[in-house]
């Protein structure tokens, strides 16, 4: 029950033109294929028409087609080499190198990459049908990414459902490791068929949706409890959580509706609010940029507005930044990949290391995003305590217009100086994208 459509794009030398590329992938999404193998590429700049061909495949239809492509032939290091299509970073493309004829270790021929090549799987010694003599041996990458095409096929047989994010996590984190072998791609392995074939029968929900489901941990400094290993929640207690997300005046001048009930807000336990936080997804080409603003809960988890987990649509690997109304902004220092279903991004404990080493405290071994920075400018100076804590110390806390209340226990006075504003002067955000407007 599985369909293939051969689409010509190139002459019988095997060369072609982008155009030709290019409509070639459009008719095939307009054919409604589920799994597009590209076993072609070139070496140079990225063509934009090309990435966005791919990118917006299947987007007509809801959710977006995978793409495999094939990472090259010319024992070249694709994080430096730049190869193409295989080297575009699509949550909807997986990257393929050739083995050796044993599957041991990469082809002597075969490109690679740690940030740029998934995996390998069989591309040499490979039987295939041959136009003079009815079959032959061949090998290259453009024999191991059909490899990976049918694999997916196979998936999609099998579970009808199943989207190209839950076959490209499937694929990826149930692949065999060969230390040493394959320590040049990014999984470190070589395709593994039956747990493949297995993974979604023992897989989440989130496999069988088009959107990533994305769980972000942080803590603030100002309401983290270094007793208790969370925050406590004394805005929410005392009612001065806005039901509104407050990111819609200066300096942000977030446009988003995002509203949440009098029923989040009345949960309590450690998955009690803390705050509203601003999320920002920078794309590293700076082409695109997701904003988004969410709640914060006691144990470090951002979920949306209404309580629930995060669930968004992302075409690429993208960085993340979290800003705060008085605390400094952090930034991912590196783009985060959503391969993987759900995606964990935990600020909290130093596995994502953030823009800078900066705008983040170390405390005994938990990492804190730093408090004090009243006028949000993403410095924690003078300025904040002359023009907002100075003039603030004593009177009645108000959400926006009080912004010195850093310990965010719902008044302002010596101890936000003393505990956070004082220790943390001078300090400066790793997250200057994250101040500028929207």
């Amino acid at each position: 029950d599985i369909r293939i459509m051969p689409i010509k794009a190139f002459n019988d030398e095997g060369r072609g033109r982008m155009f030709d590329v290019v409509c070639a992938i459009k008719y095939a999404d307009l054919k409604s294929a589920d799994v597009i193998n590209m076993s072609f590429g070139y070496y140079g700049e990225p063509s934009e028409v090309l990435e966005e061909v791919i990118v917006n495949a299947g987007a007509w239809e809801g959710c977006k087609r995978l793409f495999v492509a094939s990472a090259g032939n010319d024992t070249l290091d694709n994080d430096i080499s730049y190869h193409y299509p295989s080297n575009f970073a699509l949550d909807n493309l997986i990257s393929v190198a050739a083995l050796n004829q044993d599957q041991s270790k990469l082809a002597f021929y075969s490109n690679y990459g740690d940030e740029t090549v998934d995996l390998a799987a069989p591309g040499t010694g490979i039987t295939t049908t041959d136009i003079e003599s009815g079959t032959s041996t061949v090998e290259g990458t453009s024999f191991a990414a059909p490899h990976i095409a049918r694999l997916a096929a196979i998936l999609i047989q099998q579970n009808p459902m199943i989207t190209y994010k839950g076959i490209k996590s499937c694929v990826l984190t149930n692949t065999v490791i060969i230390p040493g072998g394959l320590d040049s791609l990014k999984t470190g392995g070589r395709m593994d068929y039956t747990a493949t074939v297995s993974c979604p029968s023992t897989a989440g929900p989130e496999i069988f949706d088009c959107a990533t489901h994305l769980k972000i941990k942080t803590f603030l400094e100002g309401p983290y409890d270094t007793t208790a290993g969370i925050m406590h929640d004394s805005l929410r207690q005392q009612n001065h959580i806005p039901l509104g997300q407050p990111f819609n005046v200066a300096p942000w001048n977030y446009t988003g509706t995002e509203l949440t009930t009098a029923g989040v807000l009345s949960v309590s336990g450690t998955d009690a609010v803390v705050d509203w936080v601003l999320l920002k997804f920078p794309d590293p080409t700076g082409q695109d940029t997701l904003w988004r603003a969410a709640l914060l809960q006691r144990d470090g988890d951002i979920v949306d507005h209404n309580g629930s987990p995060l669930l968004l649509q992302f075409q690429k690997d993208m960085e993340i930044g979290i800003v705060h109304r008085n605390h400094l902004g952090i930034l991912s220092a590196a783009p985060v990949g959503f391969d993987a279903q759900p995606t964990f991004v935990d600020f909290t404990d130093g596995s994502v290391p953030v823009e800078g080493g900066i705008g983040i405290v170390n405390l005994s071994g938990t990492y804190l995003m730093v408090g004090g920075d009243a006028n949000t400018d993403g410095t924690v100076n003078a300025s904040d305590y002359n023009d907002h804590w100075f003039p603030e110390n004593g009177t009645p806390f108000n959400y926006l217009g009080t912004p010195s209340d850093f310990n965010m226990d719902g008044s302002i006075n010596a101890a936000d100086f003393y505990d956070i504003w004082s220790p943390n002067n001078p300090t400066d955000s790793g997250c200057d994208p994250c101040y500028e407007s929207e």
